[in-house]
């Protein structure tokens, strides 16, 4: 089936490709919204898309940000009276944000930013602020040339912090090994997975 992904930023389109491709699925169009304040009040249009289309998927993936992703989820989409989503629609939380995603492969992690495995928490939704745990991890230990392109002195994203994340995404991580340690990617996983 092709799925179209919709993402909040830039840098979690490699999470969608790789999540698409992983469940043998294929990667249809790819929308960035610039941020959940842009993604989340078109939410229900991308439902209502998919109950037009049962050819094609809608796969919506937004960071949780701390939140209680149950919660976030129901204020998002899901008020009692609301019609039921499609099957082919899904709206998947990311706990807490993509890079705590990437977590949950440690030896792909350490092998492509060149950081040490003991360093990478065996429980990434128990991290706060996983972006920022990678970034300082990097600033820390990886080498120069790859750190003064992944991250800043001050620990904010470098001049190719997108574009690394995105090639981690779709070349480097292994996303089973990954699920297997990250509940709600190996929901996201297992959701795609049910789509005939």
């Amino acid at each position: 089936m092709i799925v179209n992904a919709v993402v909040e930023g830039s840098s979690d389109i490699g999470v969608a490709h790789a999540l698409i491709v992983a469940s043998g699925h294929e990667v249809g169009t790819e929308y960035e919204k610039g941020g959940k304040t842009r993604l989340d009040p078109d939410i229900p249009k991308y439902a209502m898309a998919a109950s037009y289309g049962p050819d094609r998927a809608w796969l919506i993936l937004r960071d949780s940000d701390g939140e209680c992703p149950v919660h976030l989820r129901s204020s998002l989409f899901g008020s009692a009276d609301q019609e039921p989503e499609p099957d082919n629609f899904l709206l998947r939380i990311v706990h807490t944000m993509s890079e705590g995603w990437y977590l949950g492969d440690p030896e792909g992690v350490a092998a492509y930013f060149r950081v040490p495995q003991n360093k990478i928490p065996h429980a990434p939704e128990d991290v706060s602020d996983p972006k920022r745990l990678l970034l300082q991890l990097s600033l820390k230990h990886s080498p120069q040339a790859l750190r003064q392109r992944f991250v800043r002195k001050d620990v904010s994203p470098g001049p190719e912090f997108t574009t690394m994340m995105n090639d981690f995404a779709r070349h480097h991580w292994d996303i089973r090994r990954a699920a297997g340690k990250v509940p709600s990617l190996r929901r996201a996983l297992d959701r795609l997975n049910q789509l005939h």
